[in-house]
């Protein structure tokens, strides 16, 4: 009897820990990323002190970024010359973004964060992130940027209307 309760113990306890929920939530780590980008918004000169997002190593896209959506900014960086499809920084919707403002709130579902960016001068513009979890975290999958809508994702496969 002590041998079938370890044999059901060992066989559930994987499926227990594999099934466990993100550790945090998804308006925490598009805060993160923000966080690790505030120098761009910050730092004017020398251009170039943190790296954009199209600029970062395939490392540290997985830690932020849905495979999907890192294996298209990994294909983006390939470009040659100074622009590629992007013309413009994906975080900060702007090629400038010294001065630029962040907002971060949960959006009206949990796989959803919308991030408002206030620009020099008060223009303001609304994001919408879409989540996803794998494994036991929160991955943008996407970023739609208003007026009107375009996905980053549809951007750099080269249909940037949103589904």
């Amino acid at each position: 009897m002590k041998f079938n309760l370890y044999l059901v113990l060992f066989i559930l306890i994987p499926a227990f820990i594999s099934a466990a929920p993100p550790k945090e939530t998804p308006v925490l780590k598009v805060t993160k990323l923000y966080a690790d980008h505030a120098g761009e918004s910050v730092i004017d000169e020398p251009l170039g002190m943190t790296p954009s997002l199209t600029a970062r190593p395939g490392s540290y896209l997985k830690r932020f970024l849905s495979p999907s959506l890192a294996a298209l900014v990994l294909a983006e960086q390939k470009h040659t010359g100074e622009i590629g499809t992007l013309d413009f920084s994906p975080l900060w919707a702007s090629q400038d973004p010294v001065g630029t403002s962040v907002r971060v709130t949960q959006g009206s579902t949990e796989s959803l964060v919308h991030v408002e960016l206030t620009y020099p001068g008060g223009t303001s513009i609304g994001l919408k992130f879409k989540m996803v979890a794998q494994g036991n975290q929160w991955l943008i999958d996407d970023i739609i940027y208003p007026n009107p809508p375009i996905s980053l994702k549809g951007l750099l496969q080269g249909s940037p209307n949103p589904k």
